[in-house]
């Protein structure tokens, strides 16, 4: 099949998790928006079908100043919780108007989150929604981790741009905690799957769940929607994530 192609992956949290595994994140990871290949219809749909509890924009949504307003993709997708997102590297590097993109994600109902955090309840379950800034280009809190949980049951999402900041989790083993990132594009270019180079602030992650060196500690880095530099993928197909856990 075509590098190009969306490829859709339904995938659940290793181990399960105390709400018994019913929580459904819809991820969205590096859309580099207009630099992609995507049908908004198609993922739109592939969203509804999915009917999430949670819509996360991991970061590099846009790229450039002037695509602020692309955004608003997000607003046609259904969510029954909320919608968040957290900065990448490239809103930065693209100097993006960073007030007009937090405007825009409020106008199609997702809170941007830059070191902030956010309580919720899903399903009987308490959540802490966690977003850092890019750990590449941005000045990431992880001190926004310090302190045991303050709900008993508390599961916290971290949503980081950079898979390399999950490195940084070992310091807090009090939280159960699950990372979702994207940055790596899967390597973008990696024939027979094998990612020939990833963007500094991957670390040594590539693609898929990855389990820390704490337990309660796991990692997801999406592939991603969109391209940078170079305007095709091998071996690495565009990611739509949808998450249980």
């Amino acid at each position: 099949m075509h590098s190009n192609t969306l490829q859709v992956v339904r995938t659940r949290l290793p181990g399960g998790s105390a709400g018994g595994g019913s929580v459904r994140v819809a991820q969205f990871t590096d859309l580099h928006a207009p630099h992609n290949w995507m049908d908004d219809d198609r993922l739109i749909d592939e969203v509804r079908r999915f009917d999430p509890h949670l819509l996360v924009v991991t970061g590099d949504a846009v790229d450039r100043l002037g695509n602020e307003g692309l955004v608003r993709l997000y607003g046609r997708m259904p969510a029954r919780v909320a919608k968040y997102a957290c900065l990448g590297n490239w809103e930065y590097q693209g100097h993006c108007d960073l007030g007009l993109l937090r405007r825009a994600y409020e106008h199609a109902g997702v809170r941007l989150l830059v070191n902030e955090r956010a309580a919720i309840e899903i399903e009987g379950q308490p959540f802490d929604i966690v977003a850092i800034d890019d750990w590449y280009r941005g000045r990431p809190r992880f001190s926004l981790l310090d302190g045991e949980p303050s709900r008993d049951g508390e599961h916290t999402l971290l949503l980081a741009h950079c898979p390399a900041a999950f490195d940084a989790l070992s310091f807090y083993p009090g939280r159960r905690i699950t990372t979702l990132s994207g940055h790596t594009h899967g390597g973008q270019i990696a024939p027979m799957g094998l990612a020939l180079i990833t963007p500094i602030g991957s670390g040594h992650y590539i693609a898929g769940w990855y389990e820390g060196t704490t337990p309660g500690h796991h990692l997801y880095v999406s592939r991603g929607l969109g391209h940078t530099a170079v305007p095709f993928r091998l071996g690495a197909r565009p990611e739509l994530t949808l998450l249980t856990i």
